[in-house]
């Protein structure tokens, strides 16, 4: 059956909803997987010169660390399994429910992170 523009439930922006990313890992994955693993560890020896626990001073070496981890995560994510017509709704759900929570504990370090600095500043107490 030929879906055209005249039937009411066309969408012709629809994509289909992705899920987790296929297994086994192709050679494209595991370089992605490799590039987010190097970019954590360059970030935590980053971390761990700016506090000053090493000697290792990069300026200017945190950005390129971002990048690279966001380049693996968009290489890992380059094969993804179809979601079932029939598990999308269920899917959808969880997902919502999922970006309400995450939302509510941003929105709650915020405002934690807020008070905090107006306590320490004299404006609140």
């Amino acid at each position: 059956m030929t879906v055209s523009y005249r039937q009411s439930s066309y969408d012709p922006l629809a994509t289909p909803l992705y899920g987790a990313p296929l297994k086994p890992f192709n050679w494209v994955q595991r370089c992605g997987a490799v590039m987010i693993w190097l970019s954590v560890a360059a970030f935590l020896l980053y971390a761990a010169g700016q506090l000053g626990l090493i000697a290792f001073s990069a300026p200017g070496l945190l950005a390129p660390i971002i990048g690279l981890g966001g380049l693996g995560s968009v290489l890992v994510n380059s094969r993804r399994t179809v979601i079932p017509l029939e598990q999308q709704a269920d899917y959808r759900r969880k997902l919502r429910r999922n970006t309400a929570i995450a939302l509510a504990v941003a929105l709650g370090a915020a405002a934690v992170g807020a008070a905090a600095v107006m306590v320490t500043r004299g404006v609140l107490g």
